[in-house]
């Protein structure tokens, strides 16, 4: 099978474009009858987009998890993992950031050892090669078509997702920063449907929805290398959506049940995490209309509006 790019358009050889979409899309190797990409394959793909776009923007305890389960559409029936983290050329994470599964029929504990592996082993068991090749474009392929199938079946990550009932698995790379291409965002989706395979066309929607998803991912963990202390708590969401709909901190604390005091420590934790000096600015951060900054003394300013409301 050819990679896929972002643009829905596998990789010929020397890099050129197979040409033909939509409609005329063509994989070779890719073990099935060849799909061609039809207008319920671009609903899905902007299903799959417009999803992505309603992501927070900004670093959450639990964005993967909920990254995750925006690509669940792509197969009913399916596992998704996505990571976020710095990987070499063998697929071995240099540093993991973050971690998310999702699942229609999988239980939410049972998606543990997805998110807790790459902490005993830190490598995916296959590699797309380079990272530096996704300056071009995000790719995706199946794993089958990346590691011999027995070799697969038999390794530590192969034997993890056979342990979930998952047959074939699709897998998505991104960068997340021009500047650190080695930055990548990963999505592994698995279908949880015995004797299922992904269809090129799938691969392509997957594909065509991965850009987004690594701009989103940018925006909310920004360029560099987010540290887990600046993830907002539940608490601390909950007061953002609250300062969103303009509510002093007095009515939110009488909402949620808190102290003025405490939930005043709420927003000082925002303006520090979000690097925001004020609460429009702090707001603005919040729905993606301004990119996180790091400004000399941002985290030490007073919000004294805040506090007095």
């Amino acid at each position: 099978m050819r990679p896929y790019e972002g643009n829905g358009r596998p990789v010929g050889p020397a890099g050129t474009h197979a040409a033909g979409l939509p409609g005329q899309t063509r994989a070779k190797g890719f073990e099935m009858q060849q799909d061609a990409i039809t207008p319920a394959d671009v609903a899905l793909a902007a299903t799959l987009v417009e999803r992505i776009a309603a992501l927070p923007a900004i670093a959450t305890h639990a964005w993967c998890d909920d990254a995750a389960a925006a690509v669940l559409p792509l197969r009913p029936g399916s596992v998704v993992c996505l990571t976020l983290g710095v990987v070499d050329d063998q697929g071995r994470f240099r540093r993991v950031e973050e971690v998310g599964a999702a699942s229609d029929t999988v239980e939410r504990g049972a998606l543990a050892p997805l998110r807790e592996r790459l902490n005993v082993v830190p490598r995916l068991g296959w590699s797309m090669g380079d990272p530096a090749r996704l300056a071009g474009g995000p790719l995706c392929r199946r794993v089958v078509d990346l590691v011999d199938s027995r070799e697969w079946a038999e390794s530590g990550q192969g034997r993890l997702w056979a342990s979930l009932g998952i047959g074939d698995l699709l897998v998505a790379a991104a960068p997340v920063a021009p500047a650190a291409p080695s930055r990548v965002i990963i999505a592994e989706i698995g279908l949880h449907t015995p004797g299922s395979v992904f269809s090129a066309a799938e691969g392509a929607v997957l594909a065509a929805a991965m850009a987004p998803l690594s701009r989103r991912a940018r925006m909310a963990f920004g360029d560099d290398i987010a540290e887990p202390v600046r993830r907002l708590t539940p608490r601390e969401e909950e007061v953002l959506e609250h300062l969103a709909l303009g509510k002093s901190v007095k009515q939110i604390a009488t909402e949620l049940r808190r102290s003025p005091h405490t939930v005043h420590d709420h927003v000082k934790s925002l303006h520090v995490k979000l690097h925001a000096s004020s609460r429009g600015e702090l707001i603005a951060r919040a729905l993606g209309h301004l990119k996180p900054t790091r400004r000399a003394g941002a985290d030490r300013e007073a919000v004294g509006a805040d506090s007095a409301g």
